[in-house]
């Protein structure tokens, strides 16, 4: 729409490895959230319907794989380049080829 941008919030991913990888990004001192670490059904106001990890399956997996990345208007290339890396680091990836914009 016209004269709107974008309100980039949260830049979220799934991994299975997700304390380890959130470990691994903090001593690389690179900040990570768990922004929702629990599905809705298993919060305490729903208690009261004694859902199971088997009623949500889908909810209840991904809650325990995402994983917020940092995310913020002045964050510079070479930021997003640095968690990039650690991540690939991590997963033992080759480097990417990262294209500048000319």
């Amino acid at each position: 729409r016209e004269k709107c941008e974008h309100a980039y919030h949260l830049y979220a991913i799934r991994t299975g490895d997700r304390d380890s990888l959130k470990a691994h990004l903090k001593d690389a001192g690179i900040p990570t959230l768990v922004n929702y670490p629990k599905a809705l059904p298993f919060y305490p106001a729903y208690a009261r319907l004694e859902h199971t990890p088997r009623d949500f399956p889908v909810a209840y997996g991904h809650s325990q794989e995402i994983l917020s990345l940092p995310l913020y208007p002045e964050m510079a290339d070479s930021d997003c380049e640095k968690v990039a890396q650690t991540i690939n680091r991590f997963y033992k990836c080759p480097s990417m080829l990262l294209h500048q914009a000319a």
